[in-house]
Formats: C-alpha cells, sequence, structure tokens
C-alpha cells in the first residue's frame, strides 16, 4: 500500500461505523447504478438488466473486500476537506443516507405521541437549551460528498448529526417523537442544509446548527426540499 494512500485513510474504526461504512458507499453506488441504467434501452420491465445485475455484484464484492482488507478506516472520509455540499434525492422514505441511519438505528427512527405540541415556556428554555448545547458539542465538518453520514452526538459532524442528536435529546426529555421532524431545505443562497423542525400548535419552530436563536420556519428564508412526516420514516 502507498504511503500516500495510508495518509488518506484514517486511523481508527469501531465495528459499528464499519457496517454504516460499508451501508453508506453501498447505498452511494446504488444511486450510481441506477442512474447508469438509464442509458439501458428502454422497455416496459421492471427487471435490472443483466449487465446492471452483474455490476451491482462487482461494486458490493469491491466495497466490502475494500472494508474488510483495510479494517482501519473510518467513517472519516469526511476528514478529507471539501468545500462541496452535497444534497441527496429525497423520496418518500427520505434520503438514502438517511435510511441507511434507520436501518442500523432503528430507534432513532420510531414515531410516537403528538403530531403536535402546545408551546410554552417551559418548552421553549428546552428547545434553545438543548439547542445550544449540541451546537457546541458537535465540531463542524462537512461529510465527503460521496459518503453522507448520520449520526448522533459525534464528536463532529454536518447539518445531518446535528438534527439526529437534537431530536434524540428532546425525546430524552420527554418530547414526542412525532412531533420532532427533520427538513431538508435550501438555504437563500441555495445550498443544501438539513433542520430540526418543532411542530406545537403555535407554529413549526426551527433548531439550527447556524444559529442558536429558535426561529419559527417561514422566519429563516429556507424552502424545504423535503421534510419528514409523524413516522420519521416517511417523507414528503
Amino acid at each position: 500500500m502507498s504511503r500516500a494512500f495510508k495518509t488518506w485513510l484514517p486511523s481508527r474504526l469501531t465495528r459499528r461505523d464499519t457496517c454504516r461504512l460499508i451501508m453508506a458507499i453501498f447505498v452511494k453506488f446504488e444511486v450510481i447504478l441506477r442512474e447508469g441504467s438509464k442509458s439501458e434501452p428502454a422497455n416496459c420491465s421492471h427487471r435490472i438488466s443483466p449487465r446492471m445485475g452483474k455490476m451491482k455484484k462487482v461494486v458490493f464484492a469491491a466495497v466490502v473486500s475494500a472494508v474488510a482488507m483495510f479494517g482501519s478506516v473510518d467513517m472519516a472520509f469526511a476528514n478529507r476537506p471539501t468545500q462541496i455540499v452535497v444534497q441527496e434525492r429525497v423520496s418518500s422514505r427520505g434520503p438514502q443516507s438517511f435510511q441507511a441511519f434507520c436501518a442500523f438505528n432503528p430507534r432513532e427512527c420510531q414515531p410516537g405521541g403528538e403530531s403536535k405540541i402546545a408551546l410554552d415556556d417551559g418548552v421553549l428554555r428546552l428547545l434553545t437549551r438543548v439547542n445550544a448545547r449540541v451546537n457546541r458539542a458537535i465540531r463542524p465538518k462537512l461529510d465527503n460528498p460521496l459518503i453522507q453520514v448520520w449520526r448522533v452526538n459525534p464528536s463532529a459532524g454536518d447539518c445531518k448529526s446535528y438534527v439526529v442528536s437534537k431530536r434524540h435529546e428532546l425525546i430524552r426529555a420527554g418530547l414526542p417523537p412525532s412531533a420532532l421532524r427533520i427538513a431538508y431545505v435550501k438555504t437563500r443562497d441555495g445550498e443544501g442544509h438539513a433542520v430540526l423542525v418543532v411542530k406545537t400548535h403555535d407554529g413549526d419552530l426551527t433548531l439550527d446548527n447556524l444559529t442558536g436563536e429558535i426561529k419559527h420556519f417561514r422566519q429563516t428564508g429556507y424552502r424545504v426540499v423535503g421534510m419528514s412526516g409523524a413516522d420519521p420514516r416517511r417523507w414528503g
């Protein structure tokens, strides 16, 4: 293995993160292969062509072999510096990377309780406290464009990890999961971003890693690309 390649690889990897890495890479290649299948001759069948099926098997085998060979690979593909913000397509089940997160963290993706909550001073203080605490605890670091990762309470991560960490902490504090929505948005500058939206009877409030202020969503200037429903595994 070349010295340059060793330098590129991070040093440590837990078994849990290994599984996440495999899933994240395979999900990304699924997208690439699906896009590639558009060049196949058009027909009415939904079956995968033999050529594309073979490609998928080859890609999956390569991913598994690579991780087996480089057991020290960390999720910190995201450690590589990048200025690119990539926002995935959002299906009815959410972004594919979020689907992978739910597959490995099913307890983080459960619905429950009321879909809207009453807003009072106590709730507003809780939202402000959790938003500030998570914003301080996680060091901002963009994921690698090829591997989008959602993690709860990591030491470093991008907006997606801030969102699921805040949701996790608010559920622990007693708020109903179904009132806590994950929103994929575009900023005023057209950049991809993710925020946590809290549904209340007095409007939707936003917890954002870019600010410590709790704002009504309509005041953020964000445009919704996709948002989870009362069941976080269902998006609209």
